[in-house]
């Protein structure tokens, strides 16, 4: 079962959501614009020059040779050759643009396809591929956010040239999908920034408990979130899975999949307690408290088989 079989990939708000383990896509998992050299664009056929990152609607701006703005808007269709740092040479299309205007912070969906050259003849280049698929192999489109999640515990990178760097993120996996559900990175709610918000929801999804980047979920599985916020609310009576912050659990009851047992979920962080913080063997009374503890989501669960076992490997390398 994958995520794009189960649910479109719409905000949901009523609490429930539909999870999975990918971090960002599967063809290319982390693809950075920043991760390689870009020596020219073309947006439309005409040069486009300080081609950058526009984080008042996620976009990319730039301007032509008389230095008048362009930017990359619904119909247009971008075009970046660059190379990496072996000197492959890379091309880059950036098209289907879809402008989204609803939630905390405005962004836009692209359809990212890359080839590259295969040999010294410049005209002789592989197929077009897109950057970004779901489980089932089908082409998605992807959100271009501001930051790098570095791998292997995709975490938000703030070391030098952070503030430059911008990444693709693969819908339907987790960075997008946060996004998606009304977390984006870039984005305020009553006056509170949802950087945090969003490093707590990959966590969530992708049941990272540690905050080492390995997942304890599959695709499809249903949860049950709250945040600190008021955008999602408990709509179910199930157990309290977790408590989240932006390093991973806060508290941890019984994990999402039983293919995981708690102990061997935290291998890693064995210390995180039990979330039954007043000790009544009542595993739904206890969101208040996790909330005043600095837990940004509280998520509730039934615990479910997974439907492939061995479970699949984290992706994002």
């Amino acid at each position: 079962m994958t995520f794009r079989s189960v649910v479109s990939n719409d905000v949901m708000n009523n609490g429930f959501q539909w999870n999975g383990f990918q971090w960002n896509g599967f063809q290319w998992n982390g693809f950075q614009w920043n991760g390689f050299q870009w020596n020219s664009a073309e947006l439309n056929s005409t040069p486009m020059f300080a081609v950058a990152y526009d984080s008042t609607n996620g976009s990319l701006e730039g301007e032509d040779g008389s230095t008048n703005p362009l930017s990359l808007e619904p119909g247009d269709t971008l075009l970046l050759v660059g190379e990496y740092t072996d000197g492959t040479v890379i091309e880059a299309t950036v098209s289907e643009v879809e402008q989204i205007t609803e939630g905390p912070h405005d962004y836009q969906f692209h359809r990212v396809q890359t080839r590259t050259r295969e040999s010294a003849d410049p005209e002789v280049w592989g197929a077009w591929e897109d950057a970004c698929r779901d489980g089932a192999g089908n082409p998605v489109k992807a959100i271009l956010l501001q930051g790098d999640w570095t791998w292997p515990t995709y975490s938000r990178y703030t070391g030098p040239g952070a503030d430059t760097a911008t990444t693709w993120a693969c819908r339907g996996a987790a960075l997008a999908k946060c996004v998606e559900w009304g977390y984006h990175p870039e984005g305020v709610v009553n006056s509170t920034s949802l950087q945090d918000h969003h490093q707590a929801c990959t966590r969530m999804v992708r049941a990272d408990y540690c905050g080492d980047g390995e997942h304890h979920t599959e695709n499809g599985t249903l949860i049950d979130v709250e945040d600190s916020l008021g955008i999602e609310t408990h709509e179910s009576s199930w157990d309290i899975e977790a408590a989240w912050g932006t390093d991973g659990a806060l508290c941890l009851n019984t994990p999402r999949k039983t293919y995981w047992s708690r102990t061997d979920a935290l291998t890693e962080c064995s210390s995180v307690p039990s979330c039954d913080a007043n000790s009544n063997d009542d595993l739904t009374d206890d969101t208040a408290y996790w909330m005043g503890q600095g837990a940004l989501f509280v998520t509730r669960s039934e615990p479910s088989a997974l439907l492939v076992e061995p479970p699949a490997p984290p992706y994002g390398g």
